[in-house]
């Protein structure tokens, strides 16, 4: 049974519970939406198109299920809203990445000492190779030693291929060819002071003094020096690039001193000798091989130096 009773001085209608269970039905009654009142009916447009109302229960539910992005300059509602698994903040999908939207939580996920490697210890007393992997030896030979091999076979093997390969240039009747493939190698492992200007320099492939005892490095090594300095300076600044000790500025003490790689014979006993002007009359080529030694001599045992 249903009354009514007034309240601030408007009549209130009241509905007995019991009598709404049996008068009025359990499920619910879906109410098409163009039949739904207005929902702010009291703002003066009482006379809106049933199109118009729809719009407007629409734009309200839009409303309620979207989320606007966490950048203030963005604010855009998006229906699936990303949060940042770091800050926890919620963007768009242009800004859920990181960099998007400057977290400032992500530096502090990173770590900052990630520790050292662990490296296992040859087994053998006379190795002193690590590895970052542990292999177990099933037999007398280390699987350590058994993958280097293949490694020190392939440094053996260049090994023989460029002392082929020099002797080769040494035979060649194109000598000339022979020095500019040369040249063409000392330029991209040559060293000397970075003053020099590209298009004054000239490159030497040396062989280190062996006359103090012991061979300051194996082989042969590249370096470049100004076409426009005198050999003294040429010699000077070979043996600071490469680390060969030098006493020329001494009195009492056996000079260092070019020769020639291919028979020992002194470049010349001038040092005051502008390098430009060997060029000019063929004593030195660009690119060619040189001794230095410490000599009071003119010339050398070439073979020594092989």
């Amino acid at each position: 049974m249903d009354s009514q009773v007034c309240g601030d001085g408007r009549l209130l209608d009241l509905i007995d519970e019991e009598w709404r269970k049996d008068k009025l039905p359990i499920d619910e009654i879906l109410v098409p939406i163009s039949e739904l009142p207005d929902p702010e009916s009291d703002n003066g447009d009482s006379h809106m198109t049933l199109k118009e109302l729809e719009q407007k229960w629409n734009n309200l539910a839009l409303g309620t299920l979207s989320v606007q992005c966490f950048i203030k300059e963005c604010n855009q509602l998006d229906f699936l809203p990303l949060d940042c698994k770091y800050c926890k903040n919620i963007f768009c999908k242009n800004h859920f990445n990181t960099a998007s939207h400057s977290c400032p939580q992500l530096a502090e996920n990173v770590a900052e000492n990630t520790g050292k490697a662990n490296l296992f210890h040859c087994s053998q007393m006379q190795c002193t190779t690590k590895s970052a992997v542990e292999m177990t030896c099933d037999t007398r030979q280390s699987e350590l030693e058994r993958w280097s091999k293949p490694k020190e076979e392939f440094l053996e093997t260049k090994k023989i291929v460029d002392t082929e390969l020099r002797n080769k240039l040494k035979k060649s009747k194109n000598s000339a060819l022979a020095i500019k493939v040369q040249l063409m190698k000392l330029k991209n492992k040559s060293v000397g002071p970075s003053i020099v200007p590209v298009g004054d320099r000239c490159y030497f492939s040396v062989h280190p003094p062996i006359n103090n005892g012991s061979k300051i490095f194996d082989g042969s090594r590249g370096a470049y020096v100004s076409v426009n300095w005198s050999i003294g300076k040429v010699i000077d600044s070979i043996s600071n690039s490469l680390n060969i000790p030098n006493s020329n500025n001494l009195a009492n003490v056996q000079k260092l001193r070019m020769f020639h790689y291919l028979n020992g014979n002194i470049v010349t006993s001038q040092m005051d000798i502008i390098l430009s002007e060997l060029f000019r009359i063929g004593s030195l080529v660009d690119g060619q091989d040189i001794i230095l030694e410490y000599s009071t001599n003119d010339r050398v045992d070439f073979s020594l130096y092989k």
